[in-house]
């Protein structure tokens, strides 16, 4: 019997270490992978993460699913399946994160039936925290350490690259002692230089 091709990567793995790094402060549980039981069934049931989130003296569970390989968008079946686990597992949301995207009547029938679908290169932490765990008060703050620039490439606007000995000394040297919040990019017009890290809340704005 041929073996079914596994879902998780290493994208998912870095996923996962994210989604601790960001709930575990507020007491949500991540695990991954996780064996929740089939109210149905009685079965255990696989999920590739759950997300356990204190809500007063209960707990929500969200269920993270994710098939991360480049073999085209995922498909209609894939959600209805996703569809019946949640219900019989009994999750507060589902969440179908693929790396090659979803099909039209993915989309479609994901959004009637409410199971949130993302692309795994495109979650952010804000997304994380409130739209999947609702945390309603993840302050700015909390994400500000978040975003930690490693490394830059720049270009001039003739896709040139630009060459560490080409910018002024002083900028060069704010960079090197602080690349993450040192205000260089510009936007245009009057606008005032922003940081990596602006940048970063720039991107989660609609989330927070």
């Amino acid at each position: 019997m041929k073996k079914p091709e596994l879902r998780r990567g290493k994208a998912f793995e870095e996923l996962v270490a994210r989604m601790e790094t960001t709930l575990a402060p507020h007491g949500a549980i991540v695990t991954s992978p996780d064996f929740i039981r089939d109210r149905i069934t009685n079965r255990m049931r696989e999920v590739d993460a759950s997300i356990r989130v204190p809500d007063g003296e209960s707990t929500r569970l969200i269920t993270v699913e994710c098939r991360d390989h480049r073999k085209g968008k995922q498909d209609d079946r894939w959600i209805e399946q996703l569809v019946t686990k949640r219900e019989k597992i009994g999750a507060s949301l589902t969440v179908a994160v693929s790396s090659s995207g979803f099909s039209e009547s993915a989309i479609i029938s994901a959004k009637h039936f409410g199971i949130a679908l993302r692309r795994l290169d495109e979650i952010t932490v804000a997304e994380i925290a409130q739209e999947w765990a609702g945390l309603s008060k993840f302050k700015i703050e909390v994400l500000e350490h978040q975003f930690h620039a490693t490394q830059i490439a720049l270009f001039s606007l003739n896709n040139t690259p630009i060459t560490p000995d080409q910018l002024r000394p002083d900028l060069l040297h704010r960079l090197r002692s602080d690349l993450t919040f040192t205000k260089f990019l510009i936007s245009g017009g009057d606008d005032p230089p922003i940081s990596a890290a602006d940048l970063g809340r720039m991107v989660n704005a609609p989330y927070l």
